[in-house]
């Protein structure tokens, strides 16, 4: 399966061609290790395709979320470092009982 252009701005970048079968990695480290920290920086995920198809109502521009996602895709694979991300006591209580809950 093939997405043509995923982000387009301004800025002049726009990733074409977009293969998704080429981002599956061989094997998946368990959640939330380095390893699987590892293989997410520099893409797209599905708990972030809100920010990717962020775009007005009114006028079908791009939303700032767009372009703040796209700026963050862009520094993870210029840097090699995922970037910290947000966690309020509610999702680290989700993440400390999810072993019970499974």
């Amino acid at each position: 399966m093939t997405l043509t252009t995923i982000f387009h701005f301004d800025l002049g970048l726009t990733v074409d061609n977009f293969d998704l079968n080429d981002t599956a990695p061989a094997s998946v480290p368990a959640q939330r290790t380095d390893g699987w920290h590892a293989q997410r920086i520099g893409r797209i995920t599905a708990s972030r395709i809100k920010d990717v198809l962020a775009v007005s109502k009114r006028d079908g521009k791009p939303l700032q979320a767009r372009q703040d996602y796209l700026a963050q895709i862009v520094c993870e694979i210029l840097t090699g470092q995922r970037q910290p991300s947000y966690q309020n006591a509610a999702m680290a209580w989700g993440v400390e009982c999810e072993p019970v809950a499974l």
